[in-house]
């Protein structure tokens, strides 16, 4: 056999076992998410503490962080929420018109990378003036090693042709 033939079928060898290497665990985990009963999209209860028209995110992972970021209007209490058991994903958008509605959101968790993925669709409201989304998912407990990345988008209500 030829020196260019052993090299040729070393590099499909060597192509074929990284490829194989690569593929594994590329699937996400879907993660479940729950939403926290009075914590508000339109920021009409309870909300993220001076958030409004502004775009940020955090990872919740204790009462005292969830009580340093969210506050309550007079007539709504703070969520009871067991940090031993979950984590609060939670952020806000600007957006071109108030009240926005959450289109969609999931959490998937990619184990091989040490990588979750927040990943929201807003669609602003029907009323045109600046306006915040404020969005969460309350997900089972992290790890420390996880990555959180937010990807959200925002839809306008306003269709162009």
């Amino acid at each position: 056999m030829s020196k260019t033939k052993i090299l040729f079928l070393c590099g499909i060898i060597f192509f074929m076992a990284f490829s194989c290497d690569e593929e594994e665990g590329v699937e996400p985990e879907e993660i479940p998410i729950k939403i926290v009963r009075g914590l508000s999209v339109c920021g009409d209860s309870c909300y993220l503490k001076n958030a409004k028209y502004i775009d940020t995110s955090f990872v919740i992972n204790n009462q005292i962080e969830f009580e340093s970021l969210i506050e309550c209007n007079s007539d709504y209490e703070l969520p009871v929420i067991d940090f031993s058991k979950y984590t609060l994903l939670a952020g806000s958008k600007a957006v071109g018109g108030i009240c926005p509605t959450i289109l969609s959101q999931y959490v998937q968790k990619y184990s091989k990378n040490n990588k979750i993925v927040y990943e929201v669709q807003i669609k602003e409201g029907g009323y045109a003036a600046l306006g915040s989304a404020y969005y969460h998912a309350l997900i089972p407990k992290i790890e420390q090693q996880y990555d959180i990345e937010f990807i959200i988008t925002v839809e306008s209500f306003i269709k162009s042709n």
